[in-house]
């Protein structure tokens, strides 16, 4: 049997995926999680924005399959240094 299952990521902190950001205490730097490397469809889909993936799978019992994410920081930010951090959810839906 052949099917599909769905992918999708939370917003994080931010509470939208279309305006993801990391933190650093009071400190945000935006940023953005993509489907493809041309980083025009951001990856969310929860109800938060984004949209989900849709994955084929072969039906077996076991299945592994690789997904890559890109990731994309802009560009001028003025932020304070140091380490920024967001927490990201993966739900799948099958």
């Amino acid at each position: 049997m052949v099917g599909t299952l769905d992918v999708g990521l939370t917003a994080g902190t931010s509470g939208t995926a279309a305006a993801r950001t990391l933190a650093n205490g009071t400190s945000r730097l935006n940023y953005n999680i993509y489907q493809e490397n041309a980083r025009t469809t951001v990856w969310g889909g929860l109800g938060t924005g984004g949209m989900l993936q849709t994955v084929s799978i072969n039906g077996l019992l076991t299945y592994t399959k690789n997904i890559t994410a890109y990731g994309s920081i802009p560009a001028r930010q003025w932020v304070n240094p140091g380490t920024y951090s967001d927490n990201i959810v993966v739900t799948i839906i099958y």
